[in-house]
């Protein structure tokens, strides 16, 4: 995905890494795994009584693509960016069919009166 001037940045610096390094406020150590977080970041999102609000847990790149999705962005488009058959499901993950969405699409129509 393309990303922002301070975000590459900010990556040139830390370099490139070939894993996830998420880490442990608590303990100032790196979790073993996303995995591992995961499983820590459902027991706190339960616990503080937010497991049916639909907060999750996203790497920067579903991110981008969630957005990319709320912003209208079509299926097509998505794939572009993320490298996924633009017939694949997964896309459903990031395109949310929303009132937003609506609108965007007609005013992609670029018609004056509807």
């Amino acid at each position: 995905l393309p990303l922002s001037d301070p975000t590459l940045r900010l990556m040139d610096k830390i370099g490139k890494p070939d894993f996830h390094l998420i880490i442990n406020e608590k303990t100032g150590k790196p979790y073993n795994s996303k995995d591992d977080f995961g499983r820590v970041f459902r027991k706190v999102r339960e616990r503080a009584g937010l497991k049916d609000v639909g907060l999750q847990f996203r790497d920067i790149r579903r991110t981008a693509l969630t957005e990319l999705g709320a912003n209208g962005a079509t299926n097509a488009e998505i794939a572009a960016m993320s490298g996924h058959n633009p017939s694949s499901p997964m896309l459903k993950v990031y395109v949310v069919p929303t009132e937003a969405t609506a609108l965007n699409a007609h005013k992609k129509r670029a018609l004056d009166d509807f």
